[in-house]
């Protein structure tokens, strides 16, 4: 094989894998925005009467796209520019990183768990979260 046929198969490799992150990427986001949206819809009415309670989604990539701030402790997840969702607990000022998910070749993985990412771990980082001040 001569290395421009080289050169072609490795940057199709590369884009192909970086389209596959992508995607499973804005999935994961996606999946992410839905779980608070219900929460938000849920809390409606509660979030109206009070400021201690907010829970903002927006589609802003990158930035943060998904917030829920409950008595001045914020939980968030956040779009890197190098395509990684980084999810970080503020509380009185200190920030801090709980995990981030990134594609790892196939699968979008937990960091922190060393896990594929399922819904079922945003309720992991909402009781490491908010655990303490609410119970």
């Amino acid at each position: 094989m001569s290395y421009s046929e080289k050169l072609i198969q490795k940057v199709k490799e590369m884009y192909i894998l970086d389209h596959k992150a992508r995607v499973h990427i804005d999935k994961t986001q996606h999946s992410i925005n839905v779980f608070f949206s219900d929460m938000k819809f849920k809390l409606r009415i509660v979030e109206e009467k009070t400021d201690e309670i907010n829970i903002r989604i927006n589609e802003a990539v990158p930035g943060v796209f998904a917030q829920i701030m409950i008595k001045q402790t914020v939980l968030s997840f956040e779009r890197t520019p190098n395509g990684t969702i980084l999810v970080q607990l503020k509380n009185e000022g200190e920030v801090g990183e709980l995990d981030t998910l990134g594609w790892d070749g196939g699968r979008v993985a937990s960091e922190r768990y060393d896990k594929e990412f399922t819904i079922p771990l945003l309720n992991s980082y909402l009781k490491e979260a908010f655990d303490q001040i609410l119970f």
